[in-house]
């Protein structure tokens, strides 16, 4: 979500604002995706809505806090006030505290087309197959890549991508 073009100080400031009027309001805020984390779901330049919800499920696209900035990622499963995300290409997780998840992603704008976020519980799947793929080859990336089923996997997210886009609404 950081834009390295601005001052670290000045996207802090924007992260803590964001942050604070999630908080306070259950209005949807639209922010800027930068990053690739997230693809195909996510695209660097997409939009995003994001609002405050009283519950996430697994499969949710959320907003959370870490590191002294906010991430985009799938929530794949909440225990114990934990809650464990991943971006959908990243081949690791995060855990994080279920208080500093600020919101969910209610839309995606991708240039003049948007679209609800679709198939949440199979992509939160497919997210920790591929986990798992990466952990039955010791983490190593390039032997995890290189996999048939994680290319399958990586070849049918983005056929869901390009499905949602054709169908979504254009303004």
């Amino acid at each position: 979500m950081n834009s390295p073009s601005r001052p670290l100080a000045d996207r802090r400031l924007t992260d803590r604002l964001f942050a604070l009027a999630l908080q306070k309001n259950d209005l949807p805020f639209e922010i800027s995706v930068t990053g690739g984390s997230m693809s195909p779901s996510l695209k660097n330049g997409d939009c995003v809505a994001v609002r405050r919800e009283d519950a996430y499920l697994p499969g949710d696209i959320v907003v959370f806090r870490q590191n002294g900035g906010l991430t985009v990622h799938r929530l794949l499963w909440q225990a114990g006030g934990r809650a464990t995300c991943k971006g959908d290409s990243n081949l690791f997780r995060e855990e994080v505290s279920a208080e500093d998840i600020l919101g969910k992603v209610i839309e995606i704008r991708s240039g003049d087309v948007r679209f609800p976020p679709a198939y949440g519980p199979l992509l939160a799947a497919l997210s920790y197959e591929k986990l798992l793929i990466f952990q039955a080859h010791g983490e190593d990336k390039l032997s995890t890549r290189r996999d048939p089923a994680y290319a399958e996997i990586q070849h049918f997210l983005h056929g869901l991508r390009y499905r949602q886009i054709r169908n979504g609404v254009t303004e």
